[in-house]
């Protein structure tokens, strides 16, 4: 926990206090949520800081951890599709294919055939 969360005159904001906090910071959650922060302190209200502050850094923990997660799989994605695309165009070096038809056939572009021709140890290619 850090030391802001631990210090107690955050927990113990006007609601003015807050709303400023929140506008200045452009954080419309904390707008939205005051209320659940709401504590009593005789007749007038407070606002633990510390406490929403908590709350809405654990929740984008979670949605960078969902975004971590969501990244990796679309680059694992795009990875094998280049591995498979690979294959293909060795396979079609391997058996003669003219770079014209390989680009046609595998959808790709003259350069990556080329880029694929360099790095196949096959001798025996055009």
């Amino acid at each position: 926990m850090s030391e802001l969360m631990k210090n107690e005159a955050y927990s113990h904001l006007s609601k003015e206090t807050w709303e400023a906090i929140a506008v200045m910071t452009d954080n419309a959650a904390m707008l939205q949520k005051k209320d659940k922060y709401k504590t009593e302190n005789g007749e007038e209200g407070e606002y633990n800081m510390c406490q929403a502050l908590e709350e809405l850094m654990e929740e984008r923990e979670i949605m960078g951890e969902r975004r971590g997660r969501r990244e990796g799989r679309n680059e694992g994605r795009n990875e094998g599709t280049l591995e498979k695309t690979k294959t293909v165009v060795r396979n079609m070096l391997d058996r003669g294919y003219e770079i014209e038809d390989i680009c046609a056939i595998a959808g790709c572009e003259a350069s990556f055939v080329e880029e694929v021709k360099r790095s196949c140890s096959c001798s025996d290619l055009n």
